[in-house]
């Protein structure tokens, strides 16, 4: 089994985070639909399962995955409504977390560089 370091699950994590930020561009651009929440769900639990590897990052992680929690109820509630999906009240918040473990990331990566 290889072990990966720090600096490189922090840097696939940052990745995958950039992907799950796509899909939240899209979806505010395009509203929500089945794919796109799939697509979504399938990025967030990629960067989830990266991000809860480290210790630094675990806060933030759950902050992330309860905000998306509550876009994904303000969606339900949306339904076919594209312009109220795009709007959700909850969408800023999870981009703000989004941005947050971003740069945790980059930090966590970067600090094994500058050593």
């Amino acid at each position: 089994m290889q072990v990966r370091g720090t600096d490189a699950i922090a840097f696939e994590a940052a990745a995958a985070l950039d992907a799950y930020e796509e899909q939240l561009t899209q979806l505010r651009r395009h509203g929500a639909d089945p794919g796109r929440i799939g697509a979504m769900q399938a990025a967030l639990r990629r960067a989830g399962s990266l991000c809860l590897r480290l210790p630094h990052l675990s806060g933030a992680s759950l902050a992330l995955l309860l905000s998306h929690h509550r876009l994904l109820a303000d969606l339900a509630r949306a339904g076919d409504d594209a312009r109220l999906a795009a709007t959700a009240p909850s969408l800023e918040p999870v981009e703000e977390c989004v941005r947050d473990l971003q740069r945790l990331c980059r930090e966590l990566f970067l600090a094994s560089h500058l050593q």
